[in-house]
C-alpha cells in the first residue's frame, strides 16, 4: 500500500491595514490545500501584530497605502519575516502600476479584479519562482533595463584599466580592420613596433586573435564600431 506524499505547506501572511480584508482573505485562502495563512496588521509601514510564525514563505501586501512607499513597505516585511517573497495585492491593471510594483521589489502581483482562484494560482507560481508577466510588461521591463544600461555608460572591464593611450589607439585601428603595415604608416611607427603593441593587446585581453580583440573591446565600449 503506497504512501501519499503530503502537499508542502506554504506559510502566507496577509499584510493589510484593514482588519476585515486581511482576516477575510486569510479565511478564504486557508481553504486552499497546502496554505497556512495568517493575517498581519501594520502601522506606518511596519508589521505590528505578533504572530507565532517568525518567518513567512510569502506575504500578500496591499499595494496602495499612505504608510510609506511600496518599496519601503516591501523591505519592512522582508526584514520582519525572514525575507519572504512579496506579492502586491490589488494592483490596477495598467502598465505603469504593474511596472511600478515590479520595480519596487514585488515578486508578483494580483490585479484588482482577480478571483480567489487566480490569487491562489499566483501565490503557487510565485512560491516556486515563477511570475505571470504579460508580453507588454515584459517589453517594458527590457526597455527599462536597456535604459538603465545606457545611463550607466559603457562597461569597463578590469582588464582594460591597464591599457595605455597608444594601445587603445592601436586597438581602435585594429577594430577598424587595418593591417599592421597600415597602422604603422598611419602612426609613423615601425611595423615591428606595431606587432609588439598588438601582441601586448592580445595578452592583456587574453584573446587569441585580432578579431576577438576587436569584438571584446567593442562590447566593453573601449572602441567604436568599424569605420570602414
Amino acid at each position: 500500500m503506497g504512501t501519499e506524499r503530503a502537499t508542502p505547506t506554504i506559510e502566507i501572511g496577509i499584510v493589510h491595514q484593514v482588519r476585515v480584508i486581511r482576516e477575510g482573505l486569510a479565511h478564504c485562502l486557508q481553504k486552499e490545500d497546502g496554505f497556512c495563512v495568517t493575517p498581519v496588521s501594520y502601522d506606518n509601514g511596519f508589521p505590528t501584530e505578533e504572530i507565532q510564525q517568525p518567518s513567512l514563505d510569502l506575504a500578500l501586501l496591499e499595494v496602495y497605502s499612505e504608510s510609506g512607499s511600496l518599496e519601503a513597505r516591501i523591505q519592512n516585511v522582508k526584514r520582519r519575516f525572514s525575507d519572504p517573497k512579496v506579492v502586491a495585492l490589488g494592483v490596477a491593471n495598467t502598465n505603469g502600476d504593474i511596472l511600478a510594483c515590479i520595480e519596487a521589489g514585488a515578486a508578483g502581483y494580483t490585479l484588482e479584479n482577480d478571483s480567489m482562484a487566480e490569487m491562489a494560482k499566483t501565490i503557487r507560481s510565485v512560491h516556486v519562482g515563477g511570475m505571470h508577466c504579460p508580453p507588454e510588461i515584459s517589453a517594458l521591463l527590457f526597455e527599462r533595463l536597456a535604459s538603465f544600461r545606457r545611463e550607466l555608460g559603457p562597461r569597463q572591464d578590469q582588464k582594460l584599466k591597464n591599457f595605455t593611450r597608444r594601445e587603445t589607439e592601436i586597438l581602435q585601428l585594429v577594430a577598424d580592420d587595418l593591417s599592421n603595415k597600415e597602422i604603422a604608416s598611419l602612426l609613423g611607427l615601425e611595423v615591428q613596433t606595431v606587432k609588439n603593441y598588438v601582441h601586448n593587446i592580445l595578452e592583456k585581453l587574453r584573446v587569441q586573435n585580432r578579431r576577438d580583440a576587436a569584438t571584446y573591446a567593442r562590447n566593453c565600449g573601449l572602441v567604436e564600431t568599424p569605420t570602414r
